[in-house]
């Protein structure tokens, strides 16, 4: 059965690109992570546990629905599109820079506070694998405290998701270098503190989709080609990458690495299996949709928990849904492991929340939306429409690991992107429009006769 679901993500990859030409149309991305992760699986490099009919059913309704929310989207809006592009060319809109320093600096202080002892055995000669060993493989940081709590979760681990795709927008597109620096700061202090590589993951992916939009702009205004100096910039930057991430790896204690990619990329789908059948099958339909929202529901329910407010039912099963997941370590087949956890696709959180119904009607309103975006970012080049972009592309890519509208960091940075850091400017339209009215005063006053 997932062989056939693999051809026609396969099919559906080509066609888009064919038709669209475009590396980041979310058909094309979404179907083309897909056909790795199926592809992938279907290798059986080992072998993992029979899959279910439940989990095989998740994956054709959330791939199906997505296609079709976002198929949707350009056949409606095909007539309203010469109106539509006229709107959206003139709705610019910049960093606000200070607001984005401020809530950067307190990310940064929040973290150094807490990484002291980090940094000190770090720099006394103790392996990043040996802190990891302490901690157990979790966060190396314990967080504890009101303040401290409401500072993460407001802040410093929304800031680590969103810091990124800002950084790369003006870096690549603004050509402030300085935003480089801060970026790298963040990103380490990040790495550090969770002990994961989720924050080198979001540099690579923010760089490129950046890159790639601007090379985008280029052709469509006519301008010269990104030079090939930027070009091998950008190669080495991603060789880097790759090679500290495998360092990263390394130093965790991960032996065979590339085995241990491959069974990141496929468990889904085993896990899936396992967590359906077993561990959350008592919580399927009872949770309300507050899994799949629980980036929303989790700062609200752990403010009003905060003044001994009582979260109801729906939300405590959808806690225990997800506590689940990330704890409990399973084996999912023959691979040479003390187990894994935490990784299961998109449409797995959805299912819970209510059946193969809810999770059709959630992937086709997500591929809709995203699908908007993406026409929104193409049309205007808008800084903030772009860094929404660079967020919604990091979801999808990771959409066979997890429902990042699952975590409040992500939801709470997508709000702040999309709320609080950018500010509207005049457009280039009226800007010019304001040119020629001014260059058509100065005329008519020069032609006015001079009183005597």
């Amino acid at each position: 059965m997932l062989i056939g679901l693999s051809i026609v993500t396969i099919t559906i990859t080509l066609c888009s690109y064919l038709i669209k030409k475009d590396w980041l149309n979310p058909i094309f991305l979404f179907n083309l992570v897909w056909s790795i992760i199926l592809t992938l699986f279907n290798m059986q490099l080992f072998k993992t546990i029979e899959i279910s009919n439940t989990t095989i059913g998740i994956l054709y309704c959330m791939i199906f629905s997505f296609n079709i929310g976002a198929f949707i989207y350009p056949s409606i809006h095909k007539k309203n599109k010469n109106k539509e592009l006229e709107i959206e060319k003139n709705k610019k809109m910049i960093l606000n820079e200070k607001l984005f320093l401020i809530f950067v600096s307190i990310s940064v202080i929040v973290m150094l506070i807490d990484e002291i002892w980090i940094i000190t055995n770090l720099i006394s000669g103790m392996s990043f694998k040996s802190i990891m060993s302490i901690t157990n493989g979790k966060e190396t940081v314990q967080i504890s405290g009101a303040i401290k709590v409401l500072l993460y979760m407001f802040i410093v681990h929304p800031m680590n998701y969103i810091v990124s795709p800002i950084c790369a927008i003006q870096v690549i597109k603004n050509k402030k270098k300085k935003y480089l620096i801060i970026n790298v700061i963040v990103a380490l202090l990040a790495l550090a503190h969770h002990g994961g590589r989720i924050s080198l993951f979001l540099m690579l992916v923010s760089y490129l989709t950046v890159y790639y939009f601007k090379s985008k702009q280029f052709k469509k205004e006519k301008k010269r080609k990104i030079s090939l100096k930027n070009k091998i910039i950008l190669f080495l930057g991603i060789i880097s990458f790759i090679l500290f991430f495998i360092k990263v790896s390394s130093s965790r204690g991960i032996n065979d690495i590339w085995l241990s990619f491959y069974a990141y990329l496929i468990c889904c789908i085993p896990l899936s299996t396992i967590y359906t059948g077993t561990y959350i099958a008592d919580f399927i339909g009872k949770t309300g949709g507050m899994v799949s929202f629980n980036g929303i529901t989790y700062p609200i329910f752990s403010f009003l928990n905060y003044f001994k407010i009582e979260s109801p039912n729906l939300y405590d099963n959808a806690l225990k849904v997800l506590q689940i997941i990330e704890n409990e370590y399973v084996n999912i087949g023959n691979y040479n492991s003390t187990g894994i956890n935490n990784y299961i696709s998109a449409g797995t959180y959805a299912y819970v929340d209510g059946g193969f119904v809810f999770e059709v009607f959630l992937f086709i309103i997500l591929g809709y939306f995203i699908y908007k975006l993406y026409n929104k970012c193409c049309i205007s080049m808008s800084d903030k429409y772009l860094a929404i972009y660079c967020l919604c592309i990091i979801g999808i890519v990771l959409s066979f690991m997890s429902l990042l509208l699952t975590s409040y960091s992500f939801t709470i940075g997508l709000l702040i992107v999309s709320i609080l850091l950018f500010k509207p400017i005049k457009s280039n339209y009226y800007l010019k429009e304001g040119e020629e009215r001014y260059e058509k005063y100065i005329k008519e006053s020069l032609e006015m006769p001079k009183k005597t």
